[in-house]
């Protein structure tokens, strides 16, 4: 819990994807927002490290996982993913969520954007998270299918 309150820097270093995730996830457990939830964690071991700023990428994190959950309500399963390319590290997070209808998904990168007005949300998760990943020379992408839920894929270069 220090680690995750702790004055954030934004130093880039050289990161283990899997503690940044699991510290995530951490956090998330905290709230007692796991509880009814199963979490699949498919990592690949021989991932290599990425260059990144550890809480910018642990936001990324926490609000792609957020919004899985409250497309779950409560219960599911969350998967996530890693593994490697070349060039890249690859984090997919899926969710067995309500997904994302067709006319959304091409606006759910857009600054105040939401559909979750009913819960006071401001509609930036999303976008920061997409400006968070652009920033470290990465990119997302979502496929989504309604009543079946959503994944999200981080790519990220690999440290040089």
């Amino acid at each position: 819990m220090l680690s995750f309150v702790r004055q954030p820097t934004d130093e880039k270093r050289d990161l283990n994807i899997h503690d940044t995730i699991e510290a995530t996830l951490e956090i998330i457990g905290f709230q007692g927002r796991l509880r009814d939830v199963g979490i699949r964690k498919n990592y690949n071991d021989s991932v290599p490290n990425v260059r990144g700023c550890e809480g910018s990428l642990r936001q990324v994190f926490l609000s792609i996982i957020t919004n899985a959950l409250d497309s779950m309500e409560g219960s599911g399963t969350l998967t996530v993913e890693t593994g490697a390319s070349e060039n890249a590290v690859f984090v997919k997070i899926g969710d067995t969520g309500q997904g994302i209808s067709q006319e959304h998904v091409s606006r759910i990168f857009d600054p105040f954007f939401t559909t979750k007005a009913e819960k006071r949300s401001a509609g930036l998760g999303l976008s920061i998270a997409g400006k968070i990943v652009t920033d470290h020379n990465g990119c997302i992408e979502v496929t989504t299918k309604e009543c079946e839920g959503t994944t999200f894929t981080i790519n990220l270069p690999v440290s040089a």
